[in-house]
């Protein structure tokens, strides 16, 4: 599978930002890419009239990546419940989400997980794309996980295939040097809700004058337009 070269520098970076190894021993990351809601094609094992995968398309990008970087091993899960656990959690470096719904996580496992894990031992995370449709209903209970990735999915108001103009905040920061100060990118972005600014360090957002603003695009305001953020404990 031939990666593309911004997407290897974006996540090059984003391991980089959160403390991938940069000596020898190569850093742990879980890859979870468990669908409780709505799943994407790129993480889906079962495809629709073709023989079952061992690992999606996501998962072997990442793990082709990881070895062709030299930097990171990455073992890929589709089941929360066996593997976010205070044990196996122990084992990794980097949790790495591109999951949607409901997640199976005891509480024990999370509070382990946002209170030793992340901030005592000063692991990171990163969520992917419907990362952000993970935990997304009006539950006080899910307000840990709208904290950690700094907003849940609201909806889509650019979708697939869009032009839109992203402008990049920090081009000094690791995950941004790859994409200069502006660039323009077919994609679907996403609209956030849960969205605390103050909280969350902003890379890039979309330059809403340089973007098609029909429809419902008409209500995104300044300031809810980030496309990448950092969160650091």
């Amino acid at each position: 599978m031939k990666l593309p070269r911004l997407f290897v520098a974006a996540v090059v970076g984003c391991l980089l930002s959160v403390g991938v190894a940069s000596s020898a021993d190569k850093s742990r990351v879980l890859y979870l890419t468990q669908s409780k809601g709505f799943k994407h094609g790129s993480v889906n094992r079962e495809p629709k009239d073709k023989p079952k995968l061992d690992l999606s398309a996501s998962e072997v990008a990442m793990k082709q990546l990881g070895q062709q970087s030299g930097l990171f091993e990455v073992d890929c899960t589709q089941d929360a419940a066996a593997d976010f656990t205070k044990e196996n959690l122990k084992k990794y470096d980097i949790v790495m989400f591109y999951t949607t719904g409901e997640l199976d996580i005891k509480d024990a496992d999370r509070d382990y997980f946002m209170n030793e894990w992340l901030k005592q031992k000063g692991h990171g995370w990163i969520g992917f794309h419907s990362a952000a449709d993970t935990f997304r209903t009006n539950n006080p209970a899910h307000k840990w996980y709208w904290d950690l990735a700094g907003g849940t999915f609201k909806g889509h108001p650019w979708n697939a295939g869009e032009l839109v103009t992203i402008s990049v905040h920090d081009a000094k920061h690791p995950a941004m040097k790859a994409f200069g100060d502006e660039f323009q990118i077919k994609d679907e972005i996403y609209w956030y809700d849960h969205w605390v600014p103050e909280n969350v360090r902003v890379l890039m957002s979309l330059n809403i004058a340089k973007c098609p603003t029909k429809g419902e695009k008409k209500k995104i305001k300044e300031g809810d337009e980030e496309v990448e953020i950092l969160r650091v404990e």
